[in-house]
């Protein structure tokens, strides 16, 4: 999941205090030796997936850790410590294999693929005029400048090649922020209300009940902040208090003196700035700035220095602005602007110069030489549409600025090899047992 203290889930916000001190140390990328960094002035932003770190500076630019396995659109390579790889960026998230980014124009643009290879490389435009983005395992979730919110279903953007404003979906208005969990979302309105819909098997939608709904489902007021995971759900009040609902069978919801999931909001603690729902484990920033964390720590996610789990908040750091946390491993931005993570890191995702995994959090280091510029590639203008009678469109708003034949070839390639990359997908959680 990613956060932003202080804001919404996938939100941008300042974050203040930070120094621009060099340090002396070397690192190997690829066959270059390159001059490295460990603290980068004004981020904004972090997310994580299981494969790959994200950070977003105050120049807008995107840097990136981890593993990248041949997507055209990243470095053709792992990154041991993280290096900048777009421009232009204000906000990211990441989904189950799949990335989206706002650019500094408000566009929305989403692209493949993270985990398993694939030919699906170029980024696809979906939406103007967006200010944020969550992404579930199979949808995604944007709130307009507006404040309206639109889904897409994101097999569709990838396999009809329309116009994606003819497949977007109008939820609600006067939304402020979003988040997705694997099949259930969760927006809070400007009124500080709470509505969630969606998957309900586990809980996660704290009505009190297992049914889904279809439609949005109002939980609780005062609400100014959210984060979901795959089958539970977190929100911090006004006042400070965390209530969660939903899965608990890691502890992930804390020490409830069960792990039987919970059909409705319970208070877990006070004076919490934001929080983060890992999936298996769950991270959040009080008042103060300290970092408490709890659930599952089999791989070392909660940052204690074992790998034993914590059915109780346990204190990792001081001076956190922001965090973001996944199943395996979790990542923090500190106030004086270094950047840490610990637990799994197979994958490169902790940004150290090394694959090693790590039980206590160690610091990030940055590329300030050998970076990987992608440019963006954008739709051909639009054909000017033919006129027609507007009670006869069944589009949710007019068309946005996109040209269906330009709609990239890679797609029917990923389409014809869908199930290959699915079984991949398959071997991958099976490996992790999720």
């Amino acid at each position: 999941g990613v956060i932003a203290i202080g804001g919404a889930t996938a939100g941008i916000v300042s974050i203040v205090n930070h120094n621009d001190t060099d340090s002396d140390e070397k690192a190997t990328v690829g066959e270059s030796i390159v001059e490295t960094i460990e603290t980068h002035p004004e981020w904004v932003d972090i997310a994580t997936c299981d494969s790959v770190t994200g950070l977003i500076d105050s120049d807008n630019s995107l840097w990136m850790c981890g593993t990248w396995n041949n997507n055209q659109n990243l470095p053709e390579e792992d990154s041991d410590i993280a290096v900048k790889v777009m421009d232009d960026v204000r906000d990211i998230d990441f989904g189950l294999t799949n990335l989206a980014a706002i650019r500094t124009d408000g566009s929305l643009w989403v692209w493949d693929d993270i985990l398993t290879p694939s030919e699906l490389t170029v980024p696809l435009k979906v939406a103007d005029n967006v200010v944020s983005v969550s992404l579930g395992n199979s949808y995604v979730a944007a709130i307009k400048a507006d404040g309206s919110l639109w889904t897409w279903d994101y097999s569709s953007l990838v396999q009809s090649g329309d116009d994606p404003s003819s497949l977007a979906s109008l939820v609600m208005e006067d939304v402020v922020a979003v988040s997705c969990g694997g099949n259930h979302i969760a927006a809070i309105k400007t009124d500080g209300s709470l509505w969630t819909w969606g998957d309900n098997g586990r809980g996660q939608l704290g009505n009190g009940t297992t049914e889904n709904s279809l439609i949005p489902i109002k939980v609780m007021d005062d609400v100014v902040q959210v984060s979901c995971a795959d089958s539970y759900t977190a929100a911090v009040k006004n006042d400070g208090s965390l209530w969660m609902w939903g899965h608990n069978a890691e502890n992930q919801l804390s020490s409830l003196g069960t792990q039987d999931s919970f059909l409705y909001p319970i208070q877990i603690m006070d004076n919490v700035e934001s929080v983060s729902c890992g999936g298996w484990c769950t991270a959040a920033i009080k008042h103060d700035g300290t970092l408490w964390m709890w659930g599952s720590n089999n791989r070392g996610q909660l940052g204690i220095g074992t790998t034993d789990s914590s059915f109780v908040p346990v204190q990792v750091l001081s001076n956190v602005a922001a965090v973001s946390c996944n199943k395996t491993y979790t990542a923090v931005i500190k106030t004086d602007g270094s950047v840490w993570g610990w637990g799994h890191n197979v994958y490169r995702q902790l940004g150290t110069g090394t694959a090693e995994s790590s039980l206590v959090p160690v610091q990030m280091q940055f590329s300030i030489e050998n970076n990987y510029i992608v440019s963006w590639i954008d739709p051909e203008p639009a054909v000017e549409p033919e006129t027609s009678d507007p009670q006869e469109s069944e589009s949710p708003e007019e068309p946005e600025t996109f040209e269906s034949d330009s709609f990239p070839e890679a797609y029917a390639a990923y389409l014809e090899e869908f199930n290959e990359h699915r079984s991949l997908i398959d071997a991958y959680t099976d490996w992790y047992g999720f």
